[in-house]
């Protein structure tokens, strides 16, 4: 058969329903999580996934870096470092909550 598969029988329906499952997971759980902390965080944690890959290709897989992407790499945490310094610098402190009568 070619690359589209129809659904024929059970068992395969049941893989599909179990990965679906698994696939929500943790999606459900970064949901429930990013709630509690701040977006800014967030944002910043995004930027550790893909460095760690990137560590782990150079180091570990022995991936070969030409020039053109350790500028692009460090323009990114450049600017993440730039972005951060501003954000810190005019952070304003926060209101205390007034209570309501």
């Amino acid at each position: 058969m070619g690359p589209i598969m129809i659904l024929s029988g059970g068992y395969e329906a049941s893989v599909l329903i179990g990965f679906g499952i698994l696939t929500a997971i943790p999606l459900i759980l970064f949901g429930a999580a990013a709630s509690r902390i701040p977006l800014s965080s967030i944002g910043f944690i995004q930027y550790l996934t893909p460095t760690l890959q990137f560590l782990i290709a150079y180091f570990i897989l022995q991936e070969p870096m030409p020039a053109a992407r350790w500028i692009g790499f460090g323009l990114v945490w450049i600017s993440l470092a730039v972005l951060t310094f501003d954000a810190l610098r005019s952070r304003r402190p926060s209101l205390p909550i007034a209570e309501v009568a």
